[in-house]
């Protein structure tokens, strides 16, 4: 399941409480399917760490990777998009 970078735009204004709350339900929903949630849009690390802390499972973004050509995907970290777990958390 995507979810939209319009939803984390929203994180950094007016009412964060309410946007946060719907991020975490769409995570939760998206897990309740049994399907991963990808986030898109992370522009920077605080969404990110943010993202991370409520249960997201990847993420795509600026702040990760600019856009590549298939071809180059090779040379690329693997799993680059993966949002850090405890052991490999983001400082």
């Amino acid at each position: 399941m995507k979810l939209d970078r319009s939803f984390l735009s929203r994180l950094a204004t007016g009412d964060t409480e309410r946007n946060v709350a719907l991020v975490r339900a769409t995570i939760a929903l998206g897990h309740k399917l049994n399907m991963r949630v990808v986030a898109e849009g992370i522009e920077d690390l605080d969404a990110l760490n943010l993202l991370t802390a409520i249960g997201c499972d990847l993420a795509q973004g600026y702040y990760i990777s600019e856009p590549m050509r298939a071809k180059d995907l090779g040379s690329s970290p693997a799993r680059r998009g993966d949002l850090p777990t405890s052991e490999n958390a983001v400082a």
